[in-house]
Order: structure tokens, then C-alpha cells, then sequence
């Protein structure tokens, strides 16, 4: 990687002020092309070192290419996935150095702590910015992708289920999720049915425009669907693991399984989901894994998934499964990625003992078949 400084010096009447910008060029990405038809803004300039300042001073700008012929290309991603050899572009990724130098009259000079936004507070002691709500970076200027990437910017991890703004990079808006900063390595929940939640009544039979959008509250511990469309951001701007924890009646403990490269694609393919494969998930697997430091059950949840690979997403009101004689979105009374239909329902009603089975309730048939479910949470950890 070759990392850049450049100081630029700005005078002003009894003093001199030097302020540090730097900028890296990964080694992957060195005299590649990058797709400047996905810039959010281009610029005429004179040369590279305009180009790095204009990224600098726009608080969307997080990597710039410039073309060797007065054109500066801004995008809001790192644009790290570039292909193809050319040797006319300059990549880099800009980053802000919240260092300013300070040059006395006498001749002395301090170094200034940084500036922190967003309501960030200074730590006094290591003169670093301590962020919050979702915000990260040395001066807290830009919003995390996800809560993984908040977890392992050094701002959030060891905190606890909270609500941040995330802003992945397909997605136009930021918006606001629950993360689990502590045990999980940065876990960005998508729904949560349980009869524990502080209301398990929740209305799951709703239309496509609903779970396009969400519904319920997105609170810690509430019962919520964050929506469809948000869940396609997300994957879509960097690969995803989908984790399934599940708990019944019978057994009392909170089983969980993996999905890898959990991904779900735009509208125009009514969201298809598709995953590259299904795996238990035990202490042993989340021992492993740095991040997750929450203790789990040693049995892990079955497969209910089997055979919903490559499934378009379903409601009452667009029947997108593969059943011609059935809208199982209409039987089972809930938004699911449906086949013909599925052994399971996350988005179903919850069920007691006392209430006899049904196909519309809240199930995960593997492992499941003769308890009823009880809570079903659903979260996605970057890879």
C-alpha cells in the first residue's frame, strides 16, 4: 500500500497554519481502472494534488481517481474493487489527518487536538475523537456502513444492543438499525418475532409496500422487520453472513445457524435471496471467530432454509413463489422468500402450547417439528 502526505501551508496575517491531508492507494488497486460512471461528482482540475483536496473537503468523499487530463472523479465508497490495468488514473482513498501545526510568532510551535462532529467528544488523554450514533472516522465526520464495520473501527466495539445510523453503499439515505456491539463482532439485526419482545403481537400479514419499508419499532428487544429493501442495501455493498437464532418450548435455549454470503438483490428481481451455503453454528464455530464472544448452545439449529436458494421475496399481495396453485404468502400469513412454500415462517404468529398447530404460525420446522417456536432473530456480520 502506498500511503501519501501531502501539508499544505495557509498564511494568515501572524501566523502559519499547516494542515495535513493524507491519501492511500491500495496495492490491488495501483494504476487500475475504476468505474468513474458510479462517481457521485466530477470536477475540472489542474492536477492530483487539487483533486485530493477537493475529496478532502467534501464530507461524502471518501476515495477519488484523477485521469491525468483535469478531471477528478469523487465517489461516497473506497472503490477498492477495481479491475483491469490502465495506466493513465491515480487511485487513492482519502483520509483526513485531524492534525493542525500551529507556527507561533516566536517562533514555537503546538500541535492542536482534532476537531470531533457529530456530537463526538475528545478523549483528553489520547487526544483521539470518541464517536457515537453510527459515526466514525478520526473526527467522526462520515457514517458506518454497518455495524461490523462499526465494531472493528475501534468506537463501539464492547458496547452493548444499541440503535445507530448505518449507511451502506447502495443505499441513497442513511438509516437507522440495532447493532450488537458486544458479543456478536458488529451484528446488524433485521427482524426479530419473539414472545418475548416488548410487543409480540406485532401485525406480520401486511402488504409488499410494508415490507419494503419495515414495520414495528426499531428498538432493542422490540419486534420489528427493518425491511426488505434496507436488507438489500446492506448486502449488497459487502458480502454478509446471515446468522438465524431460534428458541422453542421444549428445549429452552437459543439455537443458531449460519448462512454464508447471504445476499439479496434489487426490486426489479422481487428481492431474490441467495446464500452460498448453510452451516451449523455452535460454541465450538463461534470460539473461533474473534469477535463473537457470546457463550451459545452446543446443539445448533437445523436447516429450515433447504430448497429457498434463489427464492424471489412473496406477500399476500405479489405471490412471487414457485407453487402456480398456491400464494403461500397468503397460507402462511407473513412476507417470507417462499418456494413451494417452506419449512419455516419466520414472519408467522406466535403460537402457546395450549393453541393447536397451524400453518400460519411462527415455525422452524428442522428440529422443531413437534414444539412450538417462540422467538426467531435474524442478524448479518460482515465478511
Amino acid at each position: 500500500m502506498i500511503q501519501i502526505t501531502f501539508v499544505f501551508l495557509l498564511i494568515s496575517f501572524s501566523r502559519a497554519v499547516f494542515v495535513e491531508y493524507r491519501y492511500e492507494s491500495p496495492k490491488s488497486c495501483e494504476h487500475l481502472t475504476v468505474p468513474t460512471a458510479t462517481a457521485y461528482k466530477s470536477l475540472t482540475v489542474d492536477w492530483m494534488l487539487d483533486c485530493v483536496r477537493q475529496c478532502s473537503h467534501d464530507s461524502s468523499c471518501l476515495s477519488a481517481t484523477f485521469d491525468g487530463s483535469q478531471t477528478c472523479f469523487l465517489f461516497s465508497d473506497d472503490q477498492r474493487n477495481c479491475s483491469e490495468p490502465k495506466y493513465n488514473h491515480v487511485f487513492f482513498v482519502v483520509e483526513f489527518a485531524p492534525v493542525a501545526m500551529m507556527l507561533g510568532s516566536d517562533g514555537t510551535s503546538t500541535v492542536t487536538a482534532p476537531t470531533c462532529l457529530n456530537n463526538g467528544t475528545l478523549d483528553p488523554v489520547s487526544a483521539t475523537c470518541q464517536c457515537y450514533k453510527g459515526y466514525i472516522g478520526d473526527n467522526c465526520h462520515r457514517i458506518m456502513m454497518d455495524c461490523t464495520e462499526g465494531f472493528y473501527s475501534g468506537h463501539y466495539n464492547n458496547h452493548y444492543n444499541g440503535l445507530y445510523l448505518i449507511k451502506p453503499t447502495a443505499a441513497s439515505e442513511p438509516f437507522q438499525v440495532q447493532c450488537n456491539m458486544k458479543d456478536f463482532g458488529g451484528g446488524t439485526f433485521f427482524m426479530m418475532n419473539s414472545q418475548y419482545a416488548v410487543n409480540p403481537s406485532l401485525t406480520r400479514n401486511l402488504d409488499w409496500n410494508k415490507y419494503k419499508d419495515g414495520f414495528g419499532e426499531i428498538l432493542v428487544n422490540s419486534a420489528n422487520w427493518i425491511g426488505v429493501e434496507k436488507i438489500h442495501s446492506i448486502t449488497s455493498s459487502r458480502p454478509h453472513h446471515l446468522f438465524v437464532e431460534a428458541m422453542d418450548n421444549i428445549k429452552w435455549e437459543r439455537r443458531w445457524r449460519k448462512y454464508e454470503h447471504f445476499k439479496v438483490e434489487d426490486e426489479s428481481t422481487n428481492y431474490r435471496m441467495t446464500y452460498s451455503g448453510s452451516f451449523p453454528w455452535t460454541q465450538t464455530e463461534a470460539s473461533a471467530d474473534p469477535g463473537w464472544t457470546k457463550a451459545i448452545a452446543s446443539t445448533p439449529l437445523g436447516d429450515s432454509m433447504i430448497g429457498l436458494n434463489g427464492s424471489a421475496f412473496s406477500t399476500f399481495d405479489r405471490d412471487n413463489d414457485l407453487d402456480a396453485a398456491r400464494n403461500c404468502a397468503r397460507e402462511y400469513q407473513g412476507g417470507w422468500w417462499y418456494n413451494a412454500c417452506a419449512d419455516c415462517n419466520p414472519n408467522g404468529q406466535i403460537k402457546t402450547s395450549g393453541n393447536a398447530s397451524s400453518i400460519n404460525e411462527l415455525y422452524w420446522e428442522t428440529d422443531t417439528i413437534n414444539s412450538h417456536v417462540v422467538h426467531i432473530q435474524m442478524m448479518l456480520i460482515a465478511n
